[in-house]
């Protein structure tokens, strides 16, 4: 029997927001990918200072992600660490403000580590990162931090949010968390053929509840 919406909704939510073990040692850098939801800065500098990572980098500009910011989102994100742990601003070691995707994300990171930062330059200074970002984008996330980072060692880290939760954050930018977690289903299937991303296994099941909710897989 086919899953009802809700378990499929669950299914592929469960899925996309998967999180790995944090390693033992500190992180090089704790990347935090822009976005509108706020709780990314602020897991981000609980990072820093419960000694999980050593340096943050912030990377968003405005785009489809940014919601009601009134500024590039890794401007906001500074702010926040302003707001709640002011004495963290100083581990922030790149704002990188022109990226309007995930995939610029990366690629104008790099660039800035590389003009700011070059001892935290991906495979010489920064050997291992945490990956940051909102839930039901972060298996995306992590694959694009692979295909732009193959040298680095990643895991990824997400706010702890239920799927009610997730929705309800969507509610209040007046978007569906339904359309987001189906988009980013068939990027998953799509992107890799376009070198965007390294290729994800999905499992039967997720695909088959995909599906269920429209996504073209």
């Amino acid at each position: 029997m086919a899953a009802p919406d809700s378990l499929a909704r669950e299914i592929v939510y469960g899925w996309l927001a998967g999180v790995d073990p944090l390693p033992a040692e500190p992180a090089d850098v704790v990347l935090g990918l822009g976005h509108f939801d706020r709780e990314i800065p602020r897991l981000c500098a609980e990072l820093v200072r419960a000694g999980r990572g050593r340096w943050i980098v912030f990377s968003g500009g405005v785009g489809a992600g940014s919601g009601d910011f009134g500024q590039p989102e890794a401007l906001e994100f500074r702010d926040e660490v302003r707001r709640g742990w002011p004495e963290l601003e100083a581990r922030i070691a790149v704002l990188e403000t022109r990226s309007t995707n995930t995939g610029e994300n990366l690629a104008f990171a790099t660039t800035a580590l590389a003009d700011a930062r070059p001892d935290l330059y991906p495979g010489s200074g920064m050997r291992t990162a945490l990956v940051v970002a909102t839930p039901c984008r972060l298996r995306r996330a992590l694959a694009t931090v692979r295909r732009h980072w193959p040298e680095v060692r990643v895991a990824g880290v997400r706010p702890e949010r239920t799927l009610a939760e997730e929705e309800a954050l969507y509610a209040r930018q007046g978007l569906t968390l339904r359309a987001q977690i189906v988009g980013e289903i068939e990027r998953l299937v799509a992107y890799p053929a376009r070198g965007f991303i390294v290729p994800v296994e999905m499992p039967a099941d997720v695909r088959a509840a995909a599906r269920r909710l429209g996504a073209r897989v």
